[in-house]
């Protein structure tokens, strides 16, 4: 006969049992929270209960699991972690030996809905664990005498056992009609087995129900009320539907406790519960604002750790998304993901203000972890009154994540290095560098979180001993298989000397080599013994070209593998707010690889930038190895701020810094860099050069000839390079070279996609190798650091610097028997762009003709007083840019140093570009070619692109040897702008005609760039 549960006190936080007999659930539970919840299970439905078989359950403090019993399959468990409550055991006849179903324990009241493929349509299982005393016997006509099963509420797990051999029926209490039963349905098509989980429910309720509500005491304080009260009346408990998703709200004397989707929500000081951090991922699962904040936190205290802010990079993490408890945020979550859209509730502000105080100007790091950093400004506009103790969202906050509220008791700034106290810019580096640790990880765990993964995907740092003797024994099997050269003997010296300075102490260093004395190499061969010799994570070397880029980045997979190396010069930027936000995430380089080849442009553009994706990688500069390779194009206008930044990283944030060029610069004469010790890899450059010069100087600047002219000349030669300043002037000779049937020409610009350029380069040098007919046309790109070996070389009229660099090409391996010969030209129509107006009067002042001898470009006294005044009459030291970006360096205003200080009437007149700092004054944009001579393999990357835009960090990548950089102004024009249709960002498709010979043709516009 059944036996009805004795009510004992029913009221607001009663409890009742579930029943489990050995023939299946037959759970009769119910809420008294003046209004009643009854769930029942099909009786027709097959008797057979699986308990949880499950041994990697393991009860403790710090897990709550809840138990769904159903007919035809094994319990799902679901796990809700950082609950401060202990659990106890629940037993069952089902459960063999030794095993046990998991239920709250007696601190903590929980009542949820776990639908089953087991319950009738419209009903619904319930579950109950109740707080301080034990909920009431159930018995059943299967149990003996005296005995019942029970829901345990105390520590230790009852003993009781239903008697297998009893009648299979199960009959517990009869429900009561409740006016609020839960109408949520169970798909009776779905497999027989309990299929119900807690991250997966969405009721439809009427008014007044409670989904799910969770309230652990306060632990560690005794006497503290568990939880706060709760109650059905409409004025309390608000029921809200979005779409098909309903949220359950209940006023709490704490703050707000309301429950999405059947999950448990805890308000206030309670101790811990579910509130997300981001929606339903590629399985269906949302992410808790806890283990996000946690595994964030974790992971920029990893990354800062390399600069000695371990503690700052895990506050920024654990506050980062502190806005995200306040209730609007998490309501419009849930409607961004049923109807799409953004969740449309700030969220930056709170974390920020809460840190502000420990972490100082590092808080904008918070503030700006989303839409990038902007001033100390922002800071100081938020409202202090908006993050006190006892406002819903800072109590819903600390109530989830309890350990941040340590972290708040430090004194102020205790957060910020000591280092960082030393000067201004030190302090600005600092928090460039915390907020790229912040956003790395916070990206890291976010896309983790999306693909479903179990956590953020990191790559291990690499022995970069190993690196070091997998280069050492490729360059010697090198060695051994080529044809010796006049010249290798001075290279194995560059070198030697290059491996032993690599045991020096970290700081800044020299390479002043000369063209063809193998600095890409000895380059190499520092950086990677020293990182290996002092423990540095990785190598990162820039170039000024793209061209280099890719010749060096082919040299270096060669030699340490293609898993070693990663190679970043894409230009493709994206809007880091609205729609494509996401694809800017998966486009960001985070530069995790041990050994990175990319641009000047892209380092330090990086370098001073303040949005999240171009600054993401910025945390790996801490504790690494820069080599800058042919350092003297660095651009005059941005110098000051570019060698300040450096030696800030080396003097605080532990990088060694290699300066490699053929034309030395003459840095040390800054007053940034007074004081700063600088040591020569090289013992004797003059030596040096001396040793190395093999090419003889022909000047024709008087009387000055035709551009036609010198092509003519040039072109009488079998074998022969002639470098131009421009595309329009290189476009120009290699017309006339093909109207007069010239054999063997060529032609080279970065009008001419990468994986063109290397076509031609290569058929260049096997035509140079054979000896047969070669006559190539190109820009500067073909200067600084390209391995080619020309008889003769004809330079328009540069900069010092650049002319050596092209003597550079000419007889680069001594082979000749003779001098190699370089014409230097000043045609009376060819082309210069602006920025050599002043490099090239001041060589006119020191090279060249001389009464009766001739100074030479490579000469090193005239090199340092060529520099040494050209840095004067730029007035590069104190320019008014340069100025500018280190005043507000200085003021820690990261939006005018990234885009410009506002003019006058700022909010009506915006800022002025011309201040802020850019390695390129002419802004650019990537077009990618998709035809030339049929499809390329960009026609399928963009198709992907478009299709796919999460992939494109991948897909960029992989178009890299398909863009060309367009300068930005070419697009005004209509007929060019009608040819480049959008795709990404300001990625664009090039749909016109690709000219085999010289690329991209855009000769409708007056085109004076170095290209």
């Amino acid at each position: 006969m059944p036996q009805h549960v004795g009510r004992r006190g029913q009221g607001a936080g009663d409890a009742v049992a579930i029943l489990i007999g050995p023939g299946g659930p037959t759970p009769r539970a119910r809420r008294v929270l003046r209004g009643r919840l009854a769930g029942r299970c099909d009786p027709h439905r097959p008797r057979r209960a699986d308990a949880t078989g499950d041994a990697t359950v393991r009860p403790g403090p710090g897990v709550l699991v809840a138990i769904l019993i159903g007919p035809g399959g094994p319990t799902p468990q679901v796990e809700l972690r950082d609950f401060t409550v202990g659990v106890s055991e629940l037993r069952s006849s089902s459960a063999p030996e030794g095993r046990c179903h998991t239920a709250p324990k007696g601190k903590a009241r929980f009542v949820s809905m776990l639908r089953s493929s087991s319950a009738p349509e419209g009903r619904c299982h319930s579950s109950v664990s109740r707080k301080r005393e034990d909920p009431p016997p159930l018995r059943s006509s299967s149990a003996p005498e005296g005995r019942c099963h029970r829901t345990p509420t105390t520590y230790g797990c009852p003993r009781s056992r239903c008697d297998p051999h009893r009648p299979r029926r199960a009959d517990a209490t009869p429900p009561t009609p409740c006016p609020t039963t839960p109408r949520h349905r169970c798909d009776p098509h779905r497999p027989r087995r309990a299929d119900a989980t807690l991250f997966e429910l969405g009721f439809c309720l009427r008014r007044g129900a409670i989904v799910a509500c969770l309230l652990p005491t306060r632990p560690g304080i005794a006497g503290e009320p568990g939880g706060v009260s709760l109650h059905a009346s409409h004025s309390e408990v608000m029921v809200q539907k979005f779409g098909g998703l309903v949220v359950v709200r209940v006023a709490a004397r704490s703050g707000m406790l309301w429950c999405p989707y059947g999950v448990a929500f805890q308000a206030g000081r309670s101790g811990g519960g579910c509130m997300w951090a981001h929606s339903a991922n590629v399985l269906g699962r949302r992410q808790l604002l806890s283990d996000h904040a946690r595994s964030t936190a974790v992971l920029a205290a990893r990354f800062a750790g390399e600069f000695g802010a371990g503690e700052l990079g895990f506050a920024l993490g654990l506050f980062h998304d502190a806005g995200k408890a306040c209730r609007l945020w998490q309501e419009g979550l849930l409607r961004a993901e049923v109807h799409g859209g953004r969740v449309g509730v700030p969220h930056k502000e709170l974390g920020a203000n809460l840190l502000r105080g420990v972490a100082g100007a590092a808080a904008m790091a918070v503030h700006g972890h989303h839409g990038g950093l902007t001033s100390p400004g922002e800071l100081r506009a938020l409202d202090p009154g908006d993050a006190v103790r006892g406002r819903d969202e800072v109590e819903a906050f600390l109530g989830v994540l309890p350990e941040a509220e340590k972290v708040l008791t430090g004194a102020p700034t205790s957060l910020l290095p000591a280092g960082w106290r030393r000067g201004n810019t030190v302090a600005e580096m600092g928090v460039r560098l915390a907020f790229s640790a912040l956003v790395d990880a916070d990206h890291l765990d976010t896309a983790a979180h999306a693909k479903g993964r179990s956590g953020p995907r990191v790559r291990d740092d690499v022995d970069m001993a190993v690196l070091r003797d997998r280069f050492e024994a490729a360059r010697r099997d090198r060695l051994a298989g080529r044809t010796g050269s006049p010249v290798d003997a001075v290279r194995e010296r560059v070198y030697g000397q290059a491996v032993r300075c690599a045991g020096d102490a970290p700081g800044v260093f020299r390479l002043p080599a000369p063209t063809g004395s193998g600095k890409t190499w000895a380059s190499a061969g520092f950086a990677l013994h020293h990182a290996a010799r002092y423990g540095k994570r990785r190598v990162i070397v820039a170039v000024p070209f793209i061209t280099v880029t890719e010749q060096n980045a082919a040299e270096y997979r060669a030699m340490l593998g293609a898993d070693a190396v990663l190679e970043h010069h894409s230009a493709v930027h994206v809007p880091e707010s609205g729609a494509a936000r996401w694809a800017a995430r998966a486009a960001a380089e985070n530069w995790d690889s041990p050994f990175v080849v990319t641009t000047t442009v892209q380092l330090f553009d990086s370098l001073f930038a303040r949005t999240p994706s171009r600054m993401r990688k910025l945390h790996r500069l801490a504790n690494a190895v820069i080599v800058l390779d042919e350092v003297q194009a660095l651009p005059l206008r941005v110098l000051t701020p570019i060698l300040d930044a450096l030696r800030v990283l080396t003097e605080y944030f532990g990088v060694t810094v290699l300066l490699a060029s053929a034309t030395q610069p003459s840095f040390p004469e800054f007053d940034v860099w007074r004081g700063l010790r600088v040591r020569d890899i090289v013992e004797n450059p003059r030596e040096l050069f001396a040793a190395m010069r093999r090419v003889r100087y022909e000047w024709w600047l008087n009387p000055r000839p035709t551009l036609a002219e010198v092509g003519e000349r040039a072109c009488s030669h079998e074998q022969v390079l002639m470098v131009v300043n421009t595309t329009a002037d290189a476009r120009s000779v290699f017309q006339g070279w093909k109207e007069s049937g010239a054999e063997g020409i060529f032609h080279l610009s970065t009008r001419m996609m990468p994986a063109h350029r290397r076509t031609v380069l290569d058929e260049v040098r096997e035509r140079l190798s054979d000896g047969r007919p070669v006559r190539l046309v190109s820009t500067q790109l073909v200067e600084a650091g390209v391995d080619i070996d020309f008889p003769v070389v004809f330079r328009a009229f540069a900069p010092a610097e650049a002319v050596q660099q092209a003597a550079g090409r000419a007889n680069r391996e001594g082979t000749l028997g003779t001098d190699g010969l370089v014409v230097v030209f000043a045609a009376r129509d060819m082309s210069s762009p602006a920025g050599y107006v002043l490099g090239s009067a001041v060589t006119a002042e020191f090279f060249g003709p001389r009464g009766d001898g001739m100074v030479r470009p490579d000469d090193v006294d005239a090199l340092d007083r060529y520099y040494r005044t050209l840095y004067r009459r730029a007035n590069a030291e104190y320019g008014t840019r340069a100025a500018e970006i280190q005043r507000n360096r200085k003021r820690l205003d990261f939006q005018s140093v990234a885009e410009g200080p506002e003019r006058a009437m700022g909010e009506v007149n915006g800022r002025d570009p011309a201040l802020a700092f850019r390695m390129l004054d002419d802004d650019t944009v990537p077009v990618a070619v998709t035809d030339h001579d049929g499809p390329t393999p960009a026609a399928a990357l963009i198709a992907r692109l478009r299709r796919e835009p999460e992939q494109a960090g991948t897909v960029l990548r992989q178009l890299q040897p398909y863009l060309v950089a367009l300068p930005k102004r070419l697009l005004q024009d209509p007929a060019i702008a009608a040819l480049c249709e959008p795709v990404f960002g300001d990625l664009y498709e090039w749909t016109g005609p690709y000219d085999t010979d010289y690329g991209i043709d855009t000769t409708s516009g007056s085109e004076r760039e170095v290209w």
